[in-house]
């Protein structure tokens, strides 16, 4: 049940009003003169006046699946569209075995406790790690991992030791790394 109101029908049913003039396949509304037809009525009408018709296409040679894919080719603007992005690494210096991830950074990027990286791979995650930050040389540390929105987990080393396909299994989507030390707090860069 639909009701007229002015140049438009609302269909209570379906709350929805329809502002077509003619016949809306969508909200099956038919507007006057077709008012008078039933829609299926209408639909067989349409479809015998108008008749879907299929091409029929022949074919020299026989579609190979394979072959069409083959002859694609990627065009180059659309190659590589992605840019990769380095990995954020936020040294926290507290030295908590289960610490909170920081909220408010701005008190770890004044003591350049936050850096960006690629992670080279002929260098080494470690001995990049020891190149951004100094003041964890001689120290112990390790990387942690995202267990909730606020808490970081201690993450042990892997038997192969740390590799970049490790670190983005550790990191997240977002390509955060945690890394705090497990031998006390960094006395040089505290008290934040």
């Amino acid at each position: 049940m639909s009701y007229f109101t002015g140049n438009f029908e609302y269909n209570p049913v379906t709350r929805r009003t329809c502002y077509c003039r003619r016949i809306c396949f969508e909200c099956q509304h038919v507007s006057l003169p077709f008012s008078l037809l039933n829609i299926n009525t209408l639909n067989t009408l349409i479809l015998q006046n108008h008749p879907i018709l299929q091409p029929v296409v022949e074919y020299d040679t026989s579609l190979d699946v394979d072959e069409i894919v083959n002859r694609v080719e990627i065009p180059l603007t659309t190659r590589n569209r992605r840019t990769k992005r380095p990995f954020k690494i936020f040294c926290l210096p507290w030295g908590n075995l289960t610490p909170k991830i920081p909220r408010k950074t701005k008190k770890l990027e004044d003591r350049n406790l936050i850096k960006f990286t690629f992670f080279d791979s002929n260098n080494g995650v470690i001995n990049e790690v020891h190149t951004l930050f100094s003041v964890l040389n001689g120290r112990q540390w390790k990387f942690f991992r995202r267990t909730s929105a606020s808490g970081l987990e201690m993450v042990n080393e892997p038997l192969s030791g740390w590799s970049i396909n490790e670190l983005m299994r550790i990191c997240g989507s977002r390509k955060k790394l945690y890394i705090g030390t497990t031998d006390g707090p960094i006395q040089e860069v505290l008290p934040l």
